[in-house]
């Protein structure tokens, strides 16, 4: 499984690496940021800009992550995405729920 876990100046950089985000990428995702925000201090950043597809799994790991953060006084961005997979999340209204930029 490609995700790549980068410490930056902003937080950590989590880039997945793969087309597809579904179900065994997703637990992978979700264990490695979920590490990171219960230990690490700074944001967390995602990079999709290889992913263009997402499955409910994924989408479920996303959010579970995303409340995580919040809930732990940091900020979730998405920054950098696939155009396909932005559109996915604007026509199911994830782009009002947290900060996606293309």
């Amino acid at each position: 499984m490609s995700i790549i876990h980068e410490k930056t100046p902003d937080g950590h950089l989590i880039k997945v690496e793969e087309l597809s985000l579904s179900r065994e990428i997703a637990d992978e995702f979700k264990r490695i940021a979920a590490e990171l925000v219960d230990k690490a201090q700074g944001d967390i950043i995602i990079d999709l800009s290889q992913t263009q597809y997402i499955d409910s799994s994924g989408v479920g790991k996303i959010l579970f992550i995303l409340n995580k953060t919040k809930s732990a006084g940091k900020n979730f961005y998405i920054r950098a995405i696939h155009d396909q997979l932005y559109s996915f999340f604007a026509s199911i209204s994830l782009d009002k729920l947290m900060d996606i930029r293309r």
